[in-house]
């Protein structure tokens, strides 16, 4: 605070002042406190006594500049005699013109031909160039400045000491209402920003939906009663891959989609209430935005960007300047087409969980270090709350895989005590089989039978020879056989599977389509068993579209990971596979058809996995069914052999 002054040095200041003109300074001075205690916002208050001053001094033109936060710039506030409309427009670097150079040096300066003066600076929205004289006092605050008041006179004027006295008299009146002003104003953003914290993380309270959660985060700093960035975008670290992957963009896309969300969205007066039940009010879900961002992975190394620096050195940065900055990666910056940007780290448990990256594409704002401290504050509520949801998540995640085990382990169970029951029945019936079989083909070896006769033997061995495959089946199913791996191209294999059924596909009406891969390096496999795997997808295939025709594409490409593995691929369009039998294609003895033992799938699913692949499926009524093979070029160690390879 200013040092008070003795009463006896102030009472001489004023009868100086009194002595000017004649007029009563003393009241004018009283006036002007007496609209400096009004609780009236500082503005109307500031443009009150410029009026004031304007009346009693002649002066034409009255001003009021008052420093910015970083107190690199005067920012015009009240007027009298001025354009009205130049309030808070005109911005004056400090040091710039007479007014900027008063509060540069803190010292008086008057100019009796200001518009010959070198050191004048005009605004032509503020009608100024037709005043002469200028009278420019600093507004001080003990040792530095943070405003200027001035006079303006249309005819030249030369200012006395008592005029002088007089406006820096008043300057120093009001500093103290400027100060506690600016005081109040800043605890009231301060209590603002504690309450719609509040209400932001109740709001967050309200879901450990991941997806939901995002959502609420980027929608309170898009909106314009919370932050008001017009765009916002939220990275999260994925620890496997030690990227940071994009999970969700908000904002418009055009301009003019900005102006149209905006106009239409209502006033909040219930912040929580809004958070909570708005519903894609500022953004599509597929917004061209949202999609661009959800593309981005950028890996978590010192040259992978700003993005990447904010998450290892856990701090924010403000990029005013995207196109000159070498920390900007050039490839993202050209597509998101902004220049000014910030990002800030979200940090719970001092791990930093991700990024939020903001900015002003349409309104052009610039990102002030108070809007990044703020949005830093934020992050702390959303950091937490994300640490939460992905903590639910992972815990659901390890339960589901929890049960998925557990259903595992009884269907092998299950399966491994029917495997033996079925086994062991299959050794009890071949025997007898083997004698009727063997007496049924000596019979119709014999002549002297009728025709009728002649039929029943052909039924009894036909059937004879059916159930002998199916208790082959069985058998081989439950049989454990050592695969014998060698290493061989999987292109050549399939193609060698296609010649053989060339004939009936081609007497079914299917059309055998092939994109095989040119970069396949050959695989640790054992042909004979993926030989078998091939049949029997192909074979369902070509069944599912028999007397109709159909298209069967088979495609081969490199296995998205490290290994140099290989994704095979089998469509048909047989129409899909119903959705109530889906889940049990794989199980054994499972089958639709008026034939076979239902062990095709299980059995190939039995080999994909023991030679350390996957296989899955991709259905689609209406269209058709694709299965999903991915093989890698090596098998584990551990891989002993597969129960039923057949012969």
């Amino acid at each position: 605070m200013r040092a008070v002054k003795s009463k006896s040095y102030r009472r001489g200041r004023i009868a100086d002042i009194q002595k000017v003109g004649g007029e009563n300074w003393l009241e004018i001075l009283s006036e002007v406190s007496r609209i400096a205690t009004l609780t009236l916002e500082l503005e109307t208050r500031l443009n009150l006594i410029v009026e004031l001053i304007a009346k009693h001094t002649g002066a034409d033109a009255c001003s009021i500049l008052l420093m910015d936060e970083d107190r690199e710039s005067l920012i015009l506030k009240a007027t009298k005699g001025l354009n009205p409309m130049a309030i808070n427009k005109v911005i004056l670097k400090v040091g710039e013109g007479i007014t900027g150079l008063t509060a540069k040096e803190m010292k008086v300066i008057t100019s009796r031909n200001a518009l010959n003066d070198p050191r004048s600076v005009y605004f032509p929205e503020t009608g100024e160039e037709r005043f002469k004289s200028v009278l420019s006092v600093p507004i001080v605050d003990v040792d530095r400045c943070i405003g200027v008041i001035y006079t303006q006179t249309i005819n030249e004027k030369d200012y006395t000491e008592n005029d002088i006295k007089f406006l820096t008299t008043i300057a120093n009146n009001i500093t103290w209402m400027i100060k506690n002003a600016q005081l109040y104003e800043k605890a009231r953003q301060k209590i603002s920003e504690l309450s719609i914290l509040y209400e932001i993380s109740m709001a967050m309270q309200t879901t450990i939906n991941l997806d939901k959660l995002l959502r609420i985060i980027l929608s309170c700093i898009t909106v314009g009663d919370v932050f008001g960035f017009n765009m916002a975008a939220l990275f999260l670290v994925n620890e496997k891959t030690n990227t940071l992957q994009g999970m969700m963009g908000l904002g418009p896309d055009t301009g003019e989609e900005a102006r149209e969300i905006w106009s239409k969205l209502p006033e909040i007066t219930n912040l929580f209430q809004w958070l909570t039940s708005q519903d894609d009010v500022l953004v599509k879900k597929e917004s061209n935005f949202n999609k661009f961002i959800k593309s981005i992975r950028i890996p978590l190394t010192h040259d992978g960007g700003v993005l990447a620096l904010t998450v290892l050195e856990k701090k924010p940065f403000n990029i005013k300047d995207a196109r000159n900055d070498p920390m900007v990666n050039k490839e993202l910056l050209e597509k998101s087409g902004v220049n000014s940007f910030a990002t800030v780290p979200i940090i719970a448990k001092n791990q930093v969980l991700g990024v939020i990256v903001v900015n002003n594409i349409y309104t052009n704002k610039p990102i002030e270090d108070e809007d990044l401290q703020s949005l830093v504050r934020f992050t702390v509520h959303a950091g937490w709350a994300i640490e939460n949801a992905r903590l639910f998540s992972q815990l659901k995640e390890a339960n589901k895989e929890i049960l998925i085990a557990e259903q595992q382990l009884i269907q092998s169970e299950r399966l491994s005590a029917l495997g033996q029951l079925a086994a062991e029945l299959a050794h009890e019936i071949k025997n007898p089989l083997v004698t009727i079989g063997g007496f049924a083909r000596r019979l119709s070896e014999k002549t002297g039978f009728n025709h009728e006769e002649k039929k029943y033997i052909d039924i009894i061995i036909s059937e004879v020879e059916r159930v002998e495959k199916i208790l082959k089946d069985i058998l081989n199913y439950s049989r454990v056989i050592k695969p014998t791996f060698s290493d061989y191209n999987i292109n050549t294999l399939i193609e060698e599977v296609l010649s053989s059924y060339e004939g009936i596909f081609s007497e079914s009406g299917i059309v055998v389509k092939r994109e095989l891969s040119d970069n396949i390096h050959p695989l640790h496999i054992d042909t004979s068993q993926i030989k078998q795997v091939l049949v029997n997808i192909l074979y369902n295939a070509s069944e599912c579209m028999t007397g109709k025709g159909g298209a069967i594409t088979i495609k081969t490409e490199l296995l998205r990971r490290e290994d140099d593995g290989v994704t095979i691929s089998i469509s048909d369009t047989g129409g899909g596979i119903p959705p109530e039998i889906l889940d049990n294609i794989f199980n054994p003895f499972f089958t639709t058809k008026n034939h076979g033992t239902g062990l095709g799938l299980s059995l190939s699913k039995k080999i994909i996995e023991n030679h350390g692949g996957t296989i899955g499926i991709d259905n689609k009524i209406g269209e058709g069914a694709t299965f999903i093979i991915n093989l890698p070029a090596k098998q584990d160690s551990r891989i002993q052999g597969v129960k039923g390879s057949g012969d």
